[in-house]
């Protein structure tokens, strides 16, 4: 099997995503996000979002998140399982998707239009 190679620039969007999810996160706890999930391992929560959204958002693969977390493509792919599952949560979704426009205007290309509401 060929190593995987990582392109730095993936590995810094990751953790470029990951800072919009943390920053969005706490501004959101006391307002938008279910009481339990605010106080509930708030770090991992957060991370298990950001590895999330870089795999849906960015199309990066399992492999290249992990490597930018430090983790195991298993724990990125059971990430994004869990944070799908929580998305039936209504409240939980509408910060998911402030998340992924906050994503959108950061990442897509330079001149054209963004969508925001």
């Amino acid at each position: 099997m060929t190593p995987l190679r990582l392109n730095p620039v993936d590995l810094v969007s990751c953790r470029v995503v990951w800072r919009l999810v943390t920053e969005l996160f706490v501004a959101a706890c006391g307002a938008e996000l279910p009481a339990a999930m605010a106080r509930r391992r708030p770090h991992c929560h957060m991370r298990q979002i950001a590895m999330y959204l870089s795999h849906v958002m960015l199309s990066l693969p399992y492999q290249t998140i992990a490597a930018a977390f430090g983790l195991d493509r298993t724990t990125v792919m059971h990430a994004c399982a869990v944070i799908e599952d929580r998305r039936d949560d209504l409240a939980y979704d509408r910060f998911i998707e402030r998340c992924e426009r906050c994503i959108m205007a950061v990442f897509q290309p330079f001149g054209q239009p963004h969508g925001g509401r």
